[in-house]
């Protein structure tokens, strides 16, 4: 006996061929089909059903074998033709390899679910195609929650996007699992380039974390406490110019209270830096020439005298 093997979605079928012997189909005897809440069709080469399990035959508002010998097109479309587009029937057959799709199936009660379709191969002892197995999986609340989670991820990261600075978030190994545009822009990187990688190496093009540089890891010190913690970063560009890079983090948490995640935002504050250094620079030299003027004015100078001295 021959069996091939259907994977979809976690779940393992082993089947046997189907092969239809003495007039009768054996699948239906080997397997509890109408136990599986997926859907179970068997297809010959011309297209005709050989066999359906019941919870197909439900979802299509048939029962029996009110689909046996009629064209698959016919009792799930409802069309005297073959399908146009993504024909499982004619993939299978010409290749003989297994296939999977996904398409909108409407219910006689006139809801529309997402249907995810396994289509594979049944093979004779000579090694030909005879039939085609496929399963049905209703995936619509899968789907709708995937469809949820993915508005979600846009609005975070439209958030994100806003931010002047950079942004990434960053998981308990590391990793970074979403970056702003600010802060792909700034590393000339892209999304893909960036997730997945660890912050270091991203950032700082790095293979050490930067606590094993001796330089604080805001990010290792948010997991740790479960606070927000910052620190200041030196970083040298392409060009080779030094860059004050300011890191704030800021921990996200479970339900539990656990910090699952961490939010980090990058600012260059080189600039800002520079100034504040320029100004302490120019208040040094303030005292200094204060502290000359008053040296001229112990020695018995006057004003004036004192005044002409300093003067440009």
């Amino acid at each position: 006996m021959h069996f091939f093997l259907i994977s979809d979605a976690g779940t393992l079928f082993a089947l046997s061929d189907a092969v239809t012997k003495n007039g009768e189909n054996i699948i239906e005897k080997k397997l509890p089909c109408d136990f599986i809440e997926d859907g179970i069709l068997v297809v010959d080469r011309t297209m005709k059903v050989v066999f359906a399990n019941t919870t197909l035959l439900k979802s299509c508002g048939l029962f029996g074998d009110d689909m046996t010998g009629i064209p698959c097109h016919m009792a799930f479309r409802h069309s005297l033709l073959p399908c146009a587009e993504k024909c499982l029937h004619r993939e299978v057959f010409s290749s003989g390899k297994s296939f999977t799709t996904t398409y909108t199936h409407n219910t006689p009660d006139g809801k529309e679910r997402i249907v995810e379709v396994n289509a594979a191969p049944v093979f004779d002892e000579k090694g030909e195609i005879t039939q085609m197995v496929e399963i049905f999986r209703d995936v619509t609340d899968l789907s709708r929650k995937e469809a949820g989670l993915k508005d979600q991820r846009d609005f975070l990261r439209s958030i994100l996007d806003a931010f002047s600075g950079g942004v990434i978030i960053v998981d308990r190994d590391m990793n970074v699992v979403m970056a702003n545009k600010n802060y792909l822009s700034r590393e000339h990187l892209k999304l893909d380039e960036a997730t997945g990688r660890h912050c270091y190496e991203a950032f700082r093009r790095s293979s050490k974390p930067c606590s094993e540089r001796g330089e604080g890891c805001p990010v290792q010190d948010t997991f740790k406490t479960g606070l927000p913690a910052e620190a200041i970063h030196t970083y040298v560009d392409e060009k080779g110019n030094e860059h004050y890079i300011a890191l704030k983090t800021y921990p996200l948490k479970d339900k539990n209270g656990t910090v699952v995640q961490v939010v980090e935002t990058l600012h260059d504050i080189t600039e800002k830096t520079e100034n504040e250094i320029k100004e302490r620079i120019r208040i040094l030299e303030l005292k200094e020439e204060v502290e000359m003027l008053r040296e001229e004015l112990q020695r018995g100078k006057g004003p004036r005298e004192v005044m002409s001295s300093v003067s440009p």
